[in-house]
């Protein structure tokens, strides 16, 4: 007479064709690493009418996903700039002063530097 309370199992072998190919499909997404901030390294800038300097900007943090950033001249009579990615080429145009500044693309971080131009001067009397 058996127990009650033992089952009998009868355990099976299956060849390896037999194991289930069925699985859930897994996609494994990059993590987004959000924008928290843009700085410029330098936060004035002098130059004489005609001198050019280079700007960098930085996207915080380094890794963020969204590299992208806006430059803008306050005063494009005074200072001319050209742009790619997170650098700038400052040129003075005339004597005066200019607010340039740097925009992420993704939280509307801003940062800005001014910029006094001097004007160029041949031989001081």
């Amino acid at each position: 007479m058996q127990s009650p309370f033992h089952s009998q199992k009868h355990l099976t072998s299956s060849p390896c064709a037999a194991i289930q190919t069925d699985l859930p499909h897994i996609t494994i997404i990059p993590s987004i690493v959000p924008v928290i901030g843009i700085q410029l390294h330098k936060a004035k800038l002098k130059l004489k009418a005609g001198q050019r300097a280079e700007l960098t900007a930085t996207v915080l943090p380094s890794q963020a996903s969204n590299q992208e950033i806006i430059w803008t001249c306050m005063n494009p009579h005074i200072v001319e700039i050209h742009t790619e990615k997170q650098k700038a080429t400052v040129i003075g145009k005339q004597a005066g002063r200019a607010v340039i500044i740097v925009t992420t693309a993704e939280g509307k971080f801003r940062d800005l530097c001014i910029v006094h131009v001097q004007p160029y001067m041949t031989k001081p009397k």
